[in-house]
């Protein structure tokens, strides 16, 4: 059974991971079709899941939390703080591909841009998306970040240079619907 609830909402909960968490982790992490689009290049085994466990999960000063759609672990949202002098902080998430295209990437970030506005105090929340994911470019959309740059040939995948989008959203945007 996933960690206790964090944040949730009708389609997703966020909950802590723990240490029984580590072997979808891992799983996930190394599946060819998800590590595609993640900053990690891995391949990764249990020993290193866990040190990741230990010294990014972990770490007070980062947000992170397993996705659970009815009780199932399906991916990871972490929120980081880029400059916390000036309130920046980035969102990552992955998911394992039986759980694309049910929503849950933008309802599990949803949750996580509010908490960041609304529970630390950020000023303003980022992504990045690797060309070529138009899922995760949709999320940001949907959730009206904007485009703010590209950083061309930024990444390195599939044996090309590719660009790397940044999204963001501050918190004046984000609350004035309230």
């Amino acid at each position: 059974m996933p960690g206790a609830v964090y944040l949730e909402s009708e389609a997703v909960s966020l909950r802590t991971i723990e240490e029984e968490d580590l072997e979808f982790l891992r799983d996930t992490v190394n599946d060819p079709s998800v590590r595609y689009y993640l900053g990690a290049r891995g391949p990764f085994n249990m020993e290193q899941e866990r040190e990741f466990f230990e010294n990014v999960v972990s770490a007070e000063e980062d947000l992170n939390l397993l996705i659970c759609a009815d009780g199932e672990a399906a991916g990871t949202i972490g929120l980081h703080p880029l400059d916390p002098v000036d309130g920046s902080s980035e969102i990552g998430i992955f998911l394992a591909e039986s759980f694309w295209g049910q929503g849950l990437g933008t309802e599990a970030a949803r949750l996580v841009t509010d908490y960041a506005f609304r529970e630390r105090d950020h000023h303003r929340v980022a992504a990045r998306v690797i060309e070529g994911n138009e899922a995760s470019e949709r999320v940001w959309k949907k959730l009206d970040f904007r485009h703010e740059a590209t950083m061309r040939e930024a990444a390195f995948h599939d044996g090309a240079y590719v660009d790397v989008h940044w999204y963001a959203v501050l918190a004046e945007e984000w609350l004035e619907g309230d």
